[in-house]
């Protein structure tokens, strides 16, 4: 909900369900004190707060704080030459290949369901992303779409073949740099308490957060 229910669809809503999930500050602030005299206790969700990083940060990788990045996309330029197309429904076939190695190599599912869905609904969801061969031979792939009315782009999926070393730095920096300008932000979700996922996500310096909270009636 984009506000707080009234109070008796809120307490309806509690004895079906265990939690309220993904609160943003926006709902919360202004209620947080009636919530809490209803027995609703309100705690930060870390491991779901969405990665918030300038576009242009990670389309240039300029600066000290980027030289181990920079040095990676360098030499993954330098071994392979690379070619990136905008993945339509035309070469989903491609990056199903991409996927199905993907997950050959990692030995577990992940978001493999996920994925293979949104690449069959490409177009009816309007998503939007790229594709990268090695001669050609599909590498990786990444899609999201477009939100906050075009000022923002969300990375949803990103999928590369770890053989080639550097693929998802090169990834990033590839597809933050053929954005239009206009996109000032990419949200690049959350980490999902994976802790190396998390360090992966903080090595790029992110801007800020997309903050959630989740409520439960004590």
């Amino acid at each position: 909900p984009c506000a707080v229910p009234p109070e008796d669809v809120l307490e309806d809503l509690f004895r079906t369900h265990d939690f309220w999930k993904n609160i943003p500050p926006s709902v919360l602030l202004p209620a947080r004190e009636g919530l809490e005299r209803r027995g609703i206790e309100v705690a930060e969700d870390r491991n779901n707060f969405d990665y918030l990083y300038l576009r242009s940060d990670l389309a240039d990788l300029a600066g000290k704080k980027y030289h181990k990045k920079r040095n990676l996309v360098n030499a993954f330029t330098a071994a392979f030459q690379v070619r990136e197309e905008h993945l339509t429904e035309k070469l989903t076939g491609d990056a199903l290949l991409v996927l199905e190695d993907w997950r050959e190599n990692r030995g577990e599912d992940g978001d493999y369901g996920p994925a293979r869905e949104a690449l069959g609904l490409l177009g009816v969801l309007k998503l939007r992303g790229s594709i990268w061969y090695v001669k050609d031979r599909p590498i990786g792939w990444c899609l999201g779409e477009s939100i906050a009315r075009g000022r923002m782009f969300a990375i949803h999926f990103e999928k590369g073949l770890d053989e080639y070393k550097g693929i998802y730095q090169y990834m990033n920096q590839s597809f933050a740099a053929s954005l239009p300008a206009y996109y000032s932000r990419l949200n690049r979700e959350q980490d999902l308490g994976d802790e190396g996922l998390r360090q992966a996500k903080m090595t790029y310096r992110p801007s800020g957060f997309v903050e959630k909270y989740t409520g439960r009636k004590v």
